[in-house]
């Protein structure tokens, strides 16, 4: 049969971490990052027995790493990153 690509997934990731966004920059609470671009939003999901719940996730380029980033509540949040 056909084979279905299996998105990319970040090998380092952790706890969520706040973002704020300022035109082409992202910032936490320890770093900053120039956007080159912002590719998505690819929906995660799962749990729905549980109460479930869905994540727009999004591939971050920037000049020194790419981040995989979740929209949730109105606010951005910093999940993992790409080596």
């Amino acid at each position: 049969g056909e084979s279905v690509a299996t998105p990319a997934r970040p090998l380092r990731l952790f706890p969520p971490e706040p973002l704020a966004r300022r035109g082409d920059l992202l910032e936490s609470r320890k770093r900053r990052w120039r956007i080159l671009s912002f590719l998505g939003p690819e929906r995660v999901s799962g749990e729905w027995w549980l109460g479930g719940f869905a994540r727009d996730y999004y591939q971050v380029e920037t000049e020194t790493e790419r981040l995989w980033v979740f929209r949730s509540g109105g606010g951005l949040f910093l999940h993992g990153i790409f080596d």
